[in-house]
């Protein structure tokens, strides 16, 4: 069974997949943040962001497939996933959450499950 996902959300898993930087790049707003609990690591803006995107892929070959998503309230987004790669213990669970508003990503929190 497929997940529905919002449009945004479907667009940057799809970028992420394909291993597309830019594209992935180009689904937050210009001053989103990101926290990649499990790398222990926050990015704030573009620069940043698509640095943490280039250094993830090096260093993990990976593929997300979302397993479920749960709206709360008019912006926030959480999507069950499992990541496929080239680290210990994979597929693992990881959920994001995402804040969605003005066609863009503005937040998001990576963590395993």
């Amino acid at each position: 069974m497929q997940v529905q996902l919002p449009p945004l959300i479907a667009a940057y898993f799809d970028a992420v997949n394909a291993e597309a930087i830019e594209e992935q790049v180009a689904c937050f707003s210009i001053d989103a943040n990101v926290n990649d609990v499990g790398e222990h690591k926050t990015m704030a803006g573009h620069d940043a962001i698509r640095k943490w995107l280039t250094d993830t892929a090096k260093a993990y070959r990976f593929t997300v497939t979302p397993a479920d998503c749960q709206k709360s309230g008019d912006t926030v987004w959480t999507v069950q996933t499992q990541i496929a790669g080239s680290f210990p213990g994979s597929p693992l669970p990881f959920a994001y959450t995402f804040t969605v508003a003005e066609g863009s990503i503005h937040t998001v929190l990576i963590e395993q499950k």
